[in-house]
This record gives structure tokens, C-alpha cells and sequence, in this order.
């Protein structure tokens, strides 16, 4: 059977404030919302690792929900990636959603840096 998934990323765009335009990410750290060019297709994601053998690790905001989102956004900065991922991704809402994807970071275009602000 064809799984229809709802797409959540019209809850997030009123959120969103653009901060710039990056050329690499080297200015990524985990946390931040980025937008890019993947495949032919825009990609909005929440960056889980930045960095790790080559591909760019994230949650793909079409699949989450806002106060999912938020949980994550609200994640103490000081964890470590793997403590990261057990506490908030590993057998949670978050994996429930299927929305944790990797990208080959020399095939991403046009990055962008947002801000998510709650209103």
C-alpha cells in the first residue's frame, strides 16, 4: 500500500527569517535550519550533523511537525552528536516520521541560513 505523508513545511515557513546566503558549510553547526538545491528539488532541513563522511545529516522539514520541530530547535547544544541522536531522533516521534535524510554535500546548491523564530 502507497503511504500518503502529509507535508508540514507550510506550518514552518511563516517562521522562517533568512539570514543569508552561505558558499560552504563550514558555517553549519547542528541546529540550524538551511534551505538548498538537491536533485533538482528545494530542500528545507533541520541540521543534525553538518559534516560526517562527506554527507550532510538532517530532518527534512516537509515530515515534521511544528512542535516536533520545536524539540528539536529546544535540544541543549553541549550533546554530542550520538547522545543527540539517541535522545531526540532514535526510537522517538522524530523517527516515527521518516524524515531523517542525508546529502552528498558537494551536490548541494544555493544554501541558505534561516532563523526560526516562534511566534
Amino acid at each position: 500500500m502507497t503511504r500518503i505523508r502529509k507535508n508540514y513545511l507550510t506550518q514552518h515557513t511563516p517562521n522562517l527569517l533568512r539570514l543569508e546566503s552561505i558558499w560552504s558549510i563550514a558555517k553549519l553547526t547542528r541546529g540550524a535550519i538551511i534551505s538548498f538545491r538537491y536533485k533538482e528539488k528545494d530542500r528545507w532541513v533541520f541540521v543534525v550533523n553538518p559534516e560526517w563522511k562527506g554527507l550532510l545529516h538532517g530532518i527534512d522539514l516537509n515530515y515534521v511537525t511544528e512542535p516536533l520541530l520545536r524539540l528539536l530547535l529546544g535540544a541543549p547544544s553541549e550533546l554530542l552528536e550520538d547522545e543527540f541522536y539517541k535522545r531526540y531522533i532514535a526510537d522517538t516521534e522524530v523517527k516515527k516520521t521518516d524524515s531523517y535524510r542525508t546529502y552528498d554535500i558537494k551536490k548541494m546548491i544555493n544554501i541558505k541560513i534561516y532563523e526560526y523564530v516562534i511566534k
